[in-house]
């Protein structure tokens, strides 16, 4: 018979077992009943607390005091069996984030990845179970400066994640990007131009830091016969029409960005 805290830690409770019994009785240290010690009326079937245990339900008439077991049970013989698992959201700012993240706007906070923290989503049916964000879930949203839809990105959200701005890798790294049949004259070429149009445009004080060029243009699949009108078509079709974009009112600046990557 031990007394272990409830999923909230605000009371406690006694659970106990028989040998033989399909059942963990349980009863809350603040029962005033007047039955014998041995009653339970909360009574756990063993096998739904393994279930509930391994993700696949929780149909206890007493799911808290069943999560309170097994958060006690994982406490005392130091259970790791949750590993750590990333969930990556590219282009995180393109949708209507508070509407998709729901009930997940609170659940994913660090102080609120428990199960006492556990709720019944909006849209599930009657009987499923509460849902709650466990601590070895970890979520990574990607999103393109660039992109001026950022700037509709809900501070609620915003709260919730720490930023890191990652820069173009355009030194050694670059060649991961690169298609390997390219010869390392021509990316060293590549990289040379792109430094520099990069620095112009982090030092302009219309342009900035998050407008730089990075490696995505340089990812193709289709193979490369020719590297100089391979580094001619991309500029052309794809490079120019984002300086363009960018520098809309300011044709001398395009040009001299223009220049430095075909010259």
């Amino acid at each position: 018979r031990r007394e272990i805290p409830t999923v909230t830690g605000k009371s406690s409770l006694y659970v106990w077992w028989n040998e033989g019994n399909k059942t963990v009785s349980s009863r809350s240290t603040n029962s005033t009943s007047q039955r014998e010690e041995s009653y339970s009326p909360s009574p756990l079937n063993i096998e739904k607390i393994k279930a509930q245990a391994l993700g696949k339900g929780c149909e206890n008439n007493w799911q808290q005091y069943a999560q309170a077991f097994i958060e006690a049970v994982k406490k005392e013989y130091h259970a790791k069996t949750d590993k750590s698992v990333v969930l990556i959201i590219d282009e995180i700012n393109r949708g209507n984030v508070s509407k998709i993240f729901g009930e997940l706007m609170m659940l994913i906070e660090a102080d609120k990845r428990s199960p006492r923290y556990a709720l019944k989503l909006t849209y599930s049916e009657e009987n499923s179970p509460k849902f709650y964000v466990p601590e070895n879930v970890y979520i990574i949203g990607c999103m393109n400066t660039a992109d001026r839809s950022i700037a509709i990105v809900d501070y609620a959200l915003r709260r919730r994640f720490a930023f890191c701005q990652i820069e173009p890798e355009l030194g050694e790294n670059f060649r991961l990007f690169l298609k390997s049949e390219l010869s390392d004259e021509f990316v060293d070429k590549i990289c040379r131009k792109l430094n520099r149009v990069n620095a112009i445009i982090r030092e302009s004080s219309s342009l900035g830091r998050g407008l730089e060029i990075g490696h995505s243009y340089f990812c193709q699949i289709s193979s490369v016969d020719d590297e100089e009108l391979w580094w001619q078509s991309i500029c052309k079709y794809e490079i120019f029409p984002y300086l363009q974009e960018i520098c809309f009112d300011n044709e001398d600046l395009c040009g001299e960005l223009c220049h430095i990557l075909i010259e």
